[in-house]
């Protein structure tokens, strides 16, 4: 196969023939091959959702190795364009922001093809609140500080003690009794997750368990650090404490990791009696913990803390990027005691201090008190989002009652009406995160999460919300209860 160039990927996924398929000399076969499904998925002429045939009969039309073609799908899976689901195929996703196709390009190329109209729904924002004026003001006093040449410097890695002090506040209105000398500033919770991680894998072993379907994040960091990913069986509710207390003794896991407030991607909430029962779990099977808290600050009346629990178990984590604004990268770990020397050590290795001025500017947020304002704000926002989504899709979790969610999850009664009602709805311009990002174990959940925070606004979340009705009563499929 010389001297001509693979243009094109349209017999990927079209039974006709595949033109113009011989590759350069020196250039590698699968390379190709995944270089022209990428330029189709960004020039629009390969829909997300769509499925990739069989690797033996895309070997097969294109005269090629089956070697070939299964290194061209782990690529493509790399890039962030495909993604494998065990014994149904190789699908397109319906978002390329984890791969070399940034989300811009992907906005550009749905944009071109839905004259416009695209929503996207899968990543997990907050709601757009004013957040730009807040910022904007709060960047221009860090400017205009007199401390700002000081702010320009090496700092210890943990953050400047002056911000960690203001973080400490923030901390006390989430019931967190921590002192400003165990808090660690990072570049977001994202960040505070890895470093979470790699501290205690160093001291535990076994795997990390967690929900059957988790955060994404989570699922990155796992395989980035080579860990074993454990899922526990879960309800309504969350995680399953006997679920628990049964795979640390299959497997010697001593690590959990817990989103127990408004979990990702199901929404479930935990009740106080289970968090004290994994509290105890905890203390009875010396596990340790991290507890995620993206999503604590939407509840104007805390729920119980893990952390506040059994403290030198936890290592605790919120996201002051996920209330402000993405860009704004920081979060906040409190780790146990014991770990603290791990986390400087992981702080300074992966980056070695959070930004001493997006700190400066969320302190100064704190202090003026504009923060809250804005929390405020997306508190209700979110609630009106929340109740525009209860009208439409009233199975929707979390249920009626919960103050307000940033997404919902629609379960489903097979991956078959999840994955169609997917692909249904990107072909009508609304993105959503495909089946299989969070699920880690084969009897995990099954169903979609929609973000509401991404919408432009609560009429447009409505449009989308609409059209998700829709599809799934015109493919008449049915929610599992």
């Amino acid at each position: 196969m010389t001297g001509n160039t693979l243009k094109n990927s349209e017999a990927i996924v079209d039974a006709g023939s595949w033109p113009n398929r011989d590759i350069p000399p020196g250039r590698p076969q699968y390379v190709a091959i995944v270089d022209a499904l990428e330029s189709d998925i960004l020039r629009g002429a390969v829909a997300p959702g769509t499925r990739l045939p069989a690797r033996r009969n895309l070997a097969e039309r294109l005269n090629v190795s089956l070697g070939t073609v299964t290194k061209a799908y782990e690529e493509a899976e790399y890039r962030g364009l495909v993604t494998g689901e065990v014994g149904r195929g190789t699908f397109v996703k319906g978002e390329w922001g984890s791969g070399r196709i940034a989300g811009g390009e992907q906005a550009m190329v749905r944009s071109s093809r839905n004259a416009g109209k695209v929503i996207d729904l899968s990543l997990n924002v907050s709601p757009y609140c004013g957040e730009a004026e807040v910022v904007s003001k709060a960047l221009l006093k860090v400017g205009r500080d007199r401390d700002l040449p000081n702010r320009l410097g090496y700092h210890p890695h943990e953050g400047m003690a002056s911000d960690r002090a203001a973080s400490e506040t923030w901390l006390s209105s989430l019931n967190i009794d921590a002192d400003a000398g165990t808090v660690s500033l990072c570049h977001g919770a994202q960040h505070a997750i890895s470093i979470a991680v790699k501290a205690a894998s160093e001291v535990v072993s076994g795997g990390v368990l967690t929900e059957a379907v988790c955060f994404a994040g989570l699922k990155n960091v796992a395989r980035f650090e080579n860990l074993n990913l454990i899922g526990v069986d879960m309800d309504q509710y969350g995680i399953l404490p006997e679920a628990v207390e049964r795979e640390v003794k299959r497997t010697g896991a001593r690590l959990l990791f817990l989103t127990p407030t408004l979990q990702t991607p199901t929404g479930a909430i935990m009740p106080e009696q289970r968090r004290r029962e994994i509290a105890d779990l905890a203390e009875r099977h010396d596990l340790y913990i991290i507890e995620d808290d993206a999503y604590g600050f939407l509840f104007p009346e805390q729920p119980t803390k893990l952390h506040s629990l059994v403290p030198d178990r936890v290592f605790y984590i919120s996201s002051i990027s996920k209330i402000i604004a993405p860009a704004l990268r920081l979060g906040i770990l409190i780790a146990p005691p014991q770990f603290q020397e791990s986390v400087r050590i992981g702080l300074a290795s992966t980056g070695w201090m959070a930004s001493p001025l997006l700190a400066g500017a969320f302190s100064h947020m704190l202090d003026d008190g504009s923060f809250h304002e804005l929390l405020e704000k997306k508190r209700h926002e979110s609630q009106a989002r929340l109740a525009i989504a209860h009208s439409l899709i009233p199975l929707a979790r979390p249920g009626e009652g919960v103050a307000a969610s940033f997404h919902i999850w629609i379960p489903f009664s097979s991956m078959d009406a999840a994955l169609s009602v997917y692909s249904g709805l990107a072909t009508r311009g609304i993105l959503l995160t495909s089946v299989d990002t969070f699920r880690v174990s084969e009897n995990a959940p099954v169903g979609l999460r929609v973000c509401l925070g991404g919408a432009e606004d609560q009429r447009a979340l409505t449009v989308a919300l609409h059209t998700l009705r829709d599809v799934i009563a015109n493919e008449a499929f049915q929610f599992v209860v």
